[in-house]
């Protein structure tokens, strides 16, 4: 009886035993399980955090917890080639969210010297991957000119490197004939193209663009200019040409492209998709400039592509234009700016206190983003908007 009574207390202390307990845990949690327990992975070897790291790369407490592990340059490795085979597999068209997590443990061992050089560029590429473009765009048979906006790549840069990625329009064709154009914006950020186009007949064609890209060190680009050519480009230490096509529809003239839609119930005013709370008039020289701030929300249930006039007094002023739609997982896209300025002449007064906006429905300044269908179809007007007179001093 004695001698059970030993066996059973050794089964029980081996039984409650942390290695015991350890292994009946990880039999019982996957690695996705594992990264959203923290003090499991306490116990873990780096080994084993890696891999739970690389299983759920949007948690934070693996990365956490390899930060503070003096790794090695076979493990940091690892972790690089895993985050690209990751990407690669997972998202090939590119990422939609930063690697927030990841970002400060990769800056810590760029900083010890424990990142090679082809592995970072290797992530960096799968990183960036294809230029964000629409897939689609209309416009009218006839037209001669084409305005395409567009991201490089990535919309949240990895720079914790010490790696830039530069890019430049290196061709357009449709349907295998080039195409002539004109850039403006950054060779980091984003690009907007002003396309010259032979004339096409309706029906569909195949638009096509290809951009050079190189990865070069941050630390060459001081003092590189934004529209540097490619040619210019100091040391690049890895180049390639990313491709993106897009399906161009051409429509006859006469053909309804975006259809207007007038139920009352989806009205961006009553719904309060669309609001306007105040008219900002700041000085600006001699003269006033006029801020409309027009808040779109959630709430807006049809899309929205308007041009805004501002009547102060007996002046109707043209100010911009707005498009807005929503997305299928309910955030919001604009196409224009939303916070619309103005210079003006404003009479020196107070007396001025409330002023109308006007917001009237434009359906051709949206057909050529072939992802809007519809957009709403009357005048959404906003009586007596507060008028917020920051050009007038203060009375003494």
């Amino acid at each position: 009886m004695i001698a059970g009574f030993i066996l059973l207390c050794g089964v029980g202390f081996a039984l409650s035993s942390p290695l015991l307990q350890r292994m009946r845990f990880d039999n019982s949690l996957t690695l996705k399980e594992l990264a959203a327990q923290p003090h499991q992975l306490e116990q873990k070897s780096t080994a084993e955090v890696i891999q739970v790291a690389l299983a759920q790369p949007d948690l934070p407490w693996a990365w956490q917890k390899l930060q503070q592990r003096p790794l090695t340059t076979q493990e940091t490795v690892r972790i690089l080639d895993g985050l690209t085979s990751w990407l690669e597999r997972d998202h090939p068209d590119g990422i939609s969210v930063p690697l927030s997590w990841a970002e400060p443990l990769l800056k810590d061992l760029t900083e010890r010297k424990l990142v090679p050089e082809e592995n970072a560029i290797r992530l960096l590429k799968a990183y960036e991957s294809k230029p964000r473009v629409e897939s689609r765009l209309r416009m009218r048979e006839g037209q001669k000119s084409l305005n395409l906006s567009f991201a490089w790549g990535s919309p949240f840069k990895l720079n914790s490197l010490g790696f830039s990625i530069l890019n430049e329009v290196q061709s357009i064709t449709v349907n295998d004939q080039v195409v002539g154009f004109k850039s403006y914006g950054s060779h980091i950020n984003w690009c907007m193209l002003d396309l010259k186009l032979p004339h096409l007949p309706h029906g569909k064609h195949l638009l096509r663009l290809d951009v050079q890209s190189a990865i070069v060190r941050t630390s060459d680009m001081i003092e590189l200019a934004q529209d540097a050519k490619s040619s210019d480009w100091p040391n690049a230490r890895f180049s390639w040409t990313r491709t993106a096509e897009i399906e161009l529809n051409i429509y006859s003239p006469g053909t309804e492209i975006v259809h207007q839609v007038t139920d009352p119930r989806l009205d961006p005013n009553n719904t309060g998709g669309v609001v306007l709370e105040q008219v900002i008039v700041r000085s600006m020289g001699n003269q006033a400039q006029a801020v409309v701030v027009l808040n779109v929300n959630e709430k807006l249930q049809v899309p929205i592509s308007v041009d805004v006039d501002l009547v102060i007094g007996n002046d109707r002023l043209r100010c911009g234009q707005i498009t807005a739609n929503k997305l299928h997982d309910r955030r919001m896209s604009g196409f224009g700016e939303r916070t619309l300025k103005i210079t003006l002449q404003v009479p020196p007064t107070p007396e001025i206190k409330q002023v109308d906006a006007i917001l009237t429905p434009n359906p051709q300044w949206i057909e050529s983003v072939a992802s809007v269908e519809t957009i709403w179809g009357t005048p959404i007007i906003f009586s007596d908007v507060t008028l917020n007179r920051q050009d007038l001093k203060p009375s003494p």
